[in-house]
């Protein structure tokens, strides 16, 4: 959905807490639950400009129920009173709601911005995925596999975690086991919300939930200190910041085990800035970068 709206003066509550709003006054009528959204917004007085932002579209929950539209620009510091702006809805990310006071509203509203910015990196790397050619695939998951291999913690594992790459991932893992055959391979089933790993061959992977390929449920393993994780990752830094896919889930399995963790990414899902982090992310131990 796409709509357009002047900036008005609001109440300025926000500029307070360091979260500035742009107050719209719309141009039409638009059909959109109340809440908070993830959204692209341009100038409409400066074509070419386009940012990534936060709408909130609904009643003010905290302070007296008044109907608003607010657009916080992630990173933008300009004053954009009596400009239009064409707004596209991306994402909802959750209900409005009233808060206990203004700083609960606002530390939710962090949150929110630590959210909205992975979203739009995740949207950034997918768009990265589509545009390289099938050749420049292939060089990429050749020298993911030739990296390991120069890997003095993969090369001393005889057991190593490992996961069945998606569409938008490096695909090494099954060269990988065909190169070293004498490892030991564990491979990632959700179970209960929870990640577990089963010894299997990367041939007997079937289909499972989310589309992803699959261990048998047979000898279930923990992680040991001398082991290796391979984690999937859609971007990370230099710090060893990850990016998931939002779930959770490694983040979790992460967080029990003492195992060296190592993420394979192309150049191109190298953050230059550190990830934005929840309080449940995890570091990775080991970024390996696929240089163009």
């Amino acid at each position: 959905m796409k709509f357009t709206g002047r900036v008005v003066h609001g109440a300025n509550v926000g500029e307070h807490f360091g979260v500035a709003t742009a107050n719209l006054e719309l141009d039409q009528e638009i059909s959109l639950d109340e809440g908070v959204y993830f959204v692209r917004t341009r100038v409409l007085q400066n074509p070419g400009s386009e940012y990534n932002a936060l709408l909130h579209y609904g009643h003010r929950k905290t302070f007296g129920g008044e109907f608003s539209i607010e657009v916080h620009i992630l990173d933008f510091k300009q004053d954009l009173y009596n400009q239009k702006l064409e707004v596209e809805v991306l994402h909802r990310e959750r209900d409005v709601r009233k808060f206990d006071n203004a700083d609960a509203l606002f530390t939710q509203i962090e949150q929110d911005k630590v959210r909205a910015q992975k979203f739009f990196l995740r949207r950034k790397i997918a768009q990265h995925w589509r545009d390289i050619s099938d050749e420049e695939r292939r060089k990429l998951d050749e020298q993911a596999v030739e990296l390991l291999e120069q890997n003095e913690f993969f090369l001393k594992a005889t057991r190593v975690f490992a996961f069945a790459p998606m569409r938008d991932e490096l695909h090494f893992v099954q060269k990988m086991c065909s190169i070293f055959p004498d490892k030991d391979y564990f491979w990632p089933k959700v179970e209960h919300d929870k990640i577990h790993f089963f010894l299997d061959t990367f041939e007997n992977l079937k289909l499972g939930a989310f589309n992803i390929r699959e261990p048998k449920v047979a000898f279930e393993a923990i992680p040991r200190t001398q082991d290796v994780v391979i984690v999937p990752a859609l971007a990370a830094d230099e710090w060893g910041y990850r990016l998931g896919r939002g779930k959770g889930y490694y983040d979790r399995f992460l967080a029990t085990t003492k195992s060296h963790s190592i993420t394979l990414l192309p150049y191109f899902a190298i953050s230059p800035k550190k990830i934005p982090t929840e309080p449940h992310d995890q570091m990775i131990d080991e970024v390996l970068v696929i240089k163009k």
